[in-house]
């Protein structure tokens, strides 16, 4: 009985080990997010960082939002990338250079728009 348990322990062990080497050496699909109530701004790494997309998930927020990004090509420039499409809706901004940091904010009547914080991409 005590060799089962013993290998019992060591089996888990080794799964777990196996488990993190796997996780650790995956390239990441998402490099960046930022959330807000449920609403995304990311950049992926697979695509370099050259695309910024906004995808509107929260139910109970049903207000517009948009990514605020800068990209390397124009730091000291601020874009937005508005979705104004219903709950469930995604848009993508087009290719330029590489994003260097994104966050999200959600439209508000008569009171300043709520951010979430900068991202920045490596």
């Amino acid at each position: 009985m005590r060799k089962t348990a013993r290998s019992t322990v060591l089996r888990t062990v080794a799964l777990a080990l196996l488990s993190c080497a796997v996780l650790s050496s995956t390239p990441q699909a998402f490099a960046r997010m930022s959330k807000l109530d449920g609403d995304v701004v990311s950049t992926r790494k697979g695509e370099g960082y050259k695309y910024v997309r906004v995808y509107k998930k929260s139910k109970k927020e049903p207000n517009p939002v948009k990514g605020v990004y800068t990209r390397k090509a124009s730091p000291g420039k601020t874009r937005n990338l508005w979705n104004k499409g219903p709950i469930g809706s995604s848009i993508k901004s087009g290719k330029g250079s590489k994003v260097l940091k994104q966050k999200l904010c959600r439209q508000e009547q008569f009171q300043p728009d709520p951010c979430s914080v900068y991202v920045l991409n490596p």
